[in-house]
């Protein structure tokens, strides 16, 4: 009897290993359930909360059809509000050869899966050269895509996209 008990210890232990590791899982996942990853500028106009400190965190070139550039699509963030959004800025060629057209940005969430997006019609002049996206809460990270539309809404060039990126660090 002894001897048949002994052979259990090694099975016993690796069973109990395993429902531990389980319970650390679900434990884990649990922590998420619940969490709001929302804040109080979530689809806010940028201007709502910039403060002295916004930066970029990523860029990509925005184009139109025939792959030209007109554009750089950012992704701009605010520490002081833990926000971000997406900004174009289009090529002083672009700002005269796309009046009538629009813009659409869109900054993503994909935690919450919330989206925000925002159409602008170009109206040309030094001011029309910058486009708002609206923001999001950037924990834990935010994406932004931007594209040239048409008169008729439908797309005009190929969808600009930046990684998800999140605040950086504080010094």
């Amino acid at each position: 009897m002894i001897r048949v008990l002994a052979g259990w210890r090694p099975a016993f232990g690796a069973l109990l290993l395993a429902a531990l590791a389980c319970c650390v899982i679900i434990i884990r996942d649990a922590a998420q359930v619940g969490v709001s990853w929302a804040t109080s500028y979530d689809g806010l106009d940028p201007g709502s909360c910039v403060g002295r400190n916004v930066g970029v965190l990523a860029e990509t070139p925005l184009l139109a059809e025939g792959r030209q550039r007109i554009g750089t699509l950012k992704l701009r963030f605010s520490p002081n509000c833990s926000t971000s959004w997406g900004q174009v800025v289009l090529t002083a060629a672009a700002e005269k050869n796309t009046l009538g057209r629009f813009i659409e940005v869109t900054a993503i969430r994909p935690v919450d899966n919330r989206v925000t997006v925002s159409e602008t019609e170009l109206h040309g002049g030094p001011l029309g050269r910058y486009v708002f996206g609206n923001e999001l809460g950037a924990s834990p990270c935010v994406e932004v895509q931007a594209r040239l539309l048409a008169g008729n809404g439908r797309p005009a060039g190929p969808l600009a996209q930046t990684a998800c990126e999140g605040l950086p660090a504080a010094p």
